[in-house]
């Protein structure tokens, strides 16, 4: 940057003429202001301080003045040496003839008093021609041409000459890098630019190949075990005799109980699974006995209630997995033959067979003797009572005490969910109403239902023997 100010400075004085006229009291000066990091100092108010020390660079200062000017988009300013705010000295009054002169630079960027050195460079060769007011008097001059000493002066590759002889080499000038001045201000930011229009949707790219699978996690600890469905107290222990509904003397799957199958229908259709009806009273001699009203049906088993969730344990045994294997195993698990195992082959344990209708009638008491008489003709034998109706359903038991929850264990892997009873379809949700067995509004376990009962027996037997008629009287 010095170089460009002492070349900026020294061209203006490339041209003109070296003659005895009284030249201008000042010196032009052009630079660049900088900040700390070398970039232009713009469109800011700035101060500068000249100082023209004498001998040295550290010399006493004879001359000092200060400027405050404004740089352009650039950071470039002008101004002139020589026509500032003077601090001291008189710049007319220098003596350019005697010793060397140096001139220090100072900067404020910010426009204050705070100056920075910027540089300190030795004066050369021009600034001197400001001796020629003196130098050339008429006094000195011995010839009466006023035009003998006018000579051209020029200036080209770094070098200042005179027409007539004698040069100046200027390209060694640059001096010592002065200090770096303190950091400008930030600029205001300039305004923000539209937004540009949105690009157009580029391809959707190829899908990327499937990556492998990753590798099988560790096996989780074993969860508890989850309550068994033939565990009606919810102790996990099979409680015999109390739990083995099918009485085969263990307690397993096989013993867990489906809800009570439909009503078998009239006269030896699938009845539910009931008590022994009680048997009808004795009817009078001779006519049939009435049916028995067949017994409610006998209460079911009771559903305990429901424990608190805990995590998840291993799967329970599914009510179609006779041997509790985990696997469907054809043909011994596919009870209804459709070539699957699922829940459609859960069989409840086989409801006993419907109690016989109403027994025979008790034989009626012996008639009084008539009078002996002719035999007469034996009495028609009585018709076959009517069905009995079949006996209500039972109410559904109370749900038993629930289980004390286990502790809970190490959540182990979770473990694919089992096919609910009720769960037809095997879709996992409860579908009403093709659900829905007990019609109560809700999928639950009360919807499962068991195998079809066996066939109710047949209705009211054939009535008593009625008793021997009157004897007719004797002929």
């Amino acid at each position: 940057m010095k170089k460009i100010q002492l070349l900026l400075l020294l061209l203006l004085f490339a041209t003109g003429y070296a003659h005895a006229q009284i030249p201008p009291q000042a010196i032009n000066y052009q630079s660049v202001a900088r900040d700390a990091t070398g970039q232009p100092i713009a469109n800011q108010a700035i101060s500068m301080r000249f100082s023209i020390h004498n001998t040295t660079p550290a010399g006493a200062v004879i001359y000092a003045e200060t400027h405050n000017v404004t740089t352009n988009l650039l950071g470039l300013y002008n101004l002139q040496i020589g026509r500032g705010n003077v601090v001291s000295g008189n710049f007319a009054a220098i003596n350019w003839a005697v010793n060397n002169k140096y001139m220090e630079v100072e900067i404020d960027p910010t426009g204050g008093n705070n100056y920075l050195l910027q540089s300190n460079y030795e004066l050369v060769s021009v600034p001197y021609a400001l001796y020629a007011k003196t130098s050339g008097s008429s006094n000195n001059d011995l010839d009466t041409d006023p035009t003998n000493e006018l000579q051209n002066l020029s200036f080209a590759n770094d070098t200042l000459r005179l027409t007539n002889g004698g040069f100046v080499y200027l390209g060694n000038l640059v001096g010592a890098t002065g200090a770096r001045g303190a950091t400008g201000a930030n600029g205001t930011n300039g305004t923000n630019g539209t937004n540009g229009a949105n690009g157009a949707a580029g391809t959707n790219g190829t899908n990327g190949t499937n990556g492998t699978n990753g590798a099988t996690g560790a096996k989780g600890a074993t969860g508890n075990n989850g309550i068994n469905c033939w565990d009606l107290n919810g102790n996990g222990v099979g409680d015999l005799p109390a739990e083995d509904a099918n009485l085969d003397g263990a307690v397993n799957v096989l013993d867990c109980k489906g809800a009570t199958g439909g009503g078998g229908g009239t006269g030896g259709g699938s009845g539910a699974t009931g008590a022994q009806g009680v048997a009808g009273p004795t009817g009078p001699t001779g006519a049939a006995g009435t049916n028995g009203t067949n017994g409610a049906t006998g209460p079911a088993g009771v559903a305990g209630a429901t424990g608190t969730k805990g995590t998840t344990g291993s799967n329970g045994i599914n009510c179609w997995d006779l041997n509790a294997n985990g696997l469907g195993d054809l043909p011994a698990e596919d009870a209804n033959l459709d070539g699957a195992v699922n829940v459609l082959d859960c069989k409840g344990v086989t409801g006993g067979g419907g109690g016989t209708g109403g027994g025979s009638g008790a034989t009626g008491a012996q008639g009084v003797a008539g009078p002996t008489g002719p035999t007469g003709a034996n009495g028609v034998a009585g018709a076959n009572g009517t069905n009995g109706l079949n006996g209500a359903t039972g109410a559904v038991g109370a749900n038993g005490i629930a289980g004390t929850n286990g502790a809970t264990g190490t959540k182990g892997a979770t473990g694919s969910n089992g096919i609910n009873c009720w769960d037809l379809n095997g879709n996992g949700v409860g579908d009403l109403p093709a659900e829905d067995a007990n019609l109560d509004g809700a999928v639950n376990v009360l919807d499962c239902k068991g195998a079809t009962g066996g066939g109710g027996g047949t209705g009211g037997g054939s009535g008593a023997t009625g008793a021997q008629g009157v004897a007719g009287p004797t002929g």
